[in-house]
């Protein structure tokens, strides 16, 4: 066996039984339906092979500003308001969040699903130890979460976007919060963190479609890192474009949010209408300007630049 230790896959597995059933019971599909011709798995490939010879690595606590748990929570409710409207950042006044010994930079909400009342509840927010500018964002991806599961989203939503709204707030967010945090480079450390995170995905991804093609017994764990890795990998790619157009018309932007996270329209739809898919150019270039960055010295120091307009 290995790196992977016995109690993962016992654990990868428990998840993969409760993700599928989650999704069954819903009605959320879990095609994978940006790969939708030859071109769009081309530029998907393209990307990963791409995004893998990056060589960016994780930063550390003491490279972000040192910020207390309520001003983090302050400022995440006052940047969700500032879009969403007012009240819209109350699970984080309300819920209970502790703050835990997790891996490097992690934060999640616990939900409780109920797939015939079609609720999804939230009941306690996991938050990364150390108080940090960071822990702004992390609050800002969990409340964006509980958002977007209250109401559920309609059957026949796509689950791989799951992570595409959080992931697009946080971006939005870091740009607000280097002035209000006093933290010039969260920015830069956010991406950091996205882009070697990536990394990882799109390893587990890759490693779980051999398995797959290998006809591995008990393959639930690593259907589970498929699609698990695939929802991250293709949030960050359409992230990265919609904040590009954020950067471009901020107001337009976050009206398209709002429409996003309050089901006005479905995410399918509003990506449509942005244009962002893995067969638009402008989809594409978006990425690869920013992985050509993270592949030399000058990593990101133009993204960084660009974005402090805002």
């Amino acid at each position: 066996m290995d790196e992977t230790t016995l109690a993962e896959i016992m654990n990868a597995a428990l998840n993969g039984e409760s993700y599928f059933c989650e999704a069954a019971s819903f009605g959320y599909s879990i095609k994978h339906i940006d790969l939708f011709n030859k071109l769009a798995k081309k530029n998907f490939d393209q990307l990963s092979k791409e995004a893998m010879k990056t060589r960016v690595e994780l930063p550390y606590s003491r490279d972000f500003v040192k910020v207390d748990f309520e001003t983090n929570k302050k400022e995440a409710v006052a940047f969700t308001e500032s879009i969403l409207g007012e009240n819209t950042g109350a699970a984080l006044l309300t819920l209970p969040i502790e703050k835990q010994a997790m891996g490097l930079f992690d934060g999640a909400t616990l939900f409780n699903y109920d797939g015939n009342a079609r609720t999804i509840t939230p009941s306690k927010i996991v938050l990364f130890r150390t108080d940090l500018s960071y822990n702004a964002l992390s609050l800002v991806h969990e409340n964006t979460h509980i958002l977007f599961n209250n109401p559920a989203p309609s059957k026949g939503f796509h689950i791989h976007y799951n992570e595409l709204l959080p992931i697009l707030m946080e971006l939005m967010a870091a740009s607000r919060f280097e002035k209000t945090l006093n933290d010039p480079n969260l920015l830069k450390l956010y991406l950091d963190i996205r882009i070697r995170t990536l990394r990882s995905h799109l390893e587990e991804y890759y490693k779980g479609l051999a398995l797959r093609q290998a006809g591995t017994k008990d393959l639930v764990p690593f259907e589970y890192a498929i699609h698990v890795s695939y929802s991250y990998i293709i949030a960050t790619f359409y992230a990265i474009r919609l904040f590009e157009l954020y950067k471009e018309d901020p107001v337009r932007m976050e009206k398209w949010v709002k429409s996003a996270i309050t089901h006005q329209e479905t995410v399918e739809n509003l990506l449509d209408e942005a244009h962002v898919s893995l067969t638009d150019k402008d989809t594409i270039k978006a990425n690869e300007k920013v992985l050509k960055m993270y592949q030399n010295s000058m990593n990101f120091i133009l993204f960084s630049i660009t974005s402090r307009n805002i």
